[in-house]
C-alpha cells in the first residue's frame, strides 16, 4: 500500500487538501511576517507538491490556484510596489504557470512510478513461480510421482501443470519404441 492509498484509507482525501491549504496559509503568514526582504518562494512549492503527489492532478491545480492567490494577497498587503500595476498580475500568472508545470511533471512521475510498481510486482510473482520450479522436489524412482509441499504424492503431469505453464503430452521416444518393438516381436 502506497502513501496515497494509506492516506485515503485513513480519512479520505480531505485531510490532504486541508493540510495542503493550511500549509499554504502558514507559508503566506510567515511570508507576510518576514517582510519584503526575505523570500519564502521555495516554501510555497511544498504544499503544491504534496497535494499533487498524494491527490489527483486537478486537486494539485486547485491548491496551486490557492497558493497563487495567497502569494498575490501577501504581495498586495505588504505594499510590494511595482513600476507598473499589471506586473503584480503578471507575476501571479507566472507563478500559477510554474505551479501547473510542477504539478504536470509530478503527476507524470507518479504515473510512471505506479506503472513501474505494477511491473515489479508482476516480475516478483513470476520469479516466485520460477523459484518453486527450481526447488528440489522428491520424485518416486518407481512410479514417477512427485511429492508436493503438503507431502502428497501426485502424478508428474498434475504437479507440472499446477506449478508451471508446462502441459505434458504423452508419446514414446525412439529408444523406447525400439525396445517395445523388440519385446513385441
Amino acid at each position: 500500500m502506497d502513501a496515497r492509498e494509506y492516506l485515503n484509507q485513513w480519512a479520505g482525501p480531505y485531510p490532504v487538501m486541508l493540510g495542503g491549504s493550511g500549509l499554504v496559509l502558514l507559508v503566506g503568514t510567515l511570508d507576510y511576517w518576514t517582510g519584503k526582504e526575505i523570500s519564502l518562494a521555495m516554501f510555497y512549492l511544498f504544499p503544491v507538491s504534496l497535494v499533487a503527489w498524494f491527490m489527483k492532478r486537478l486537486d494539485g491545480f486547485c491548491i496551486s490556484l490557492l497558493t497563487a492567490m495567497v502569494w498575490f494577497a501577501v504581495d498586495f498587503m505588504m505594499g510590494h510596489f511595482y513600476s507598473q500595476p499589471p506586473f503584480l498580475y503578471w507575476n501571479t500568472a507566472a507563478r500559477l504557470v510554474f505551479f501547473a508545470a510542477v504539478i504536470t511533471i509530478l503527476s507524470g512521475i507518479k504515473v510512471a512510478y505506479n506503472e513501474n510498481s505494477q511491473i515489479i510486482d508482476g516480475i516478483r510473482l513470476a520469479l516466485a513461480k520460477i523459484n518453486t520450479l527450481r526447488a528440489q522436489t522428491p520424485i518416486c524412482a518407481w512410479c514417477q510421482k512427485v511429492r508436493d509441499a503438503e507431502g502428497c504424492w501426485r502424478s508428474l503431469d498434475a504437479y507440472a501443470k499446477e506449478h508451471s505453464v508446462l502441459e505434458l503430452t504423452h508419446g514414446v521416444c525412439p529408444e523406447c519404441l525400439g525396445r517395445l518393438e523388440k519385446d513385441v516381436v
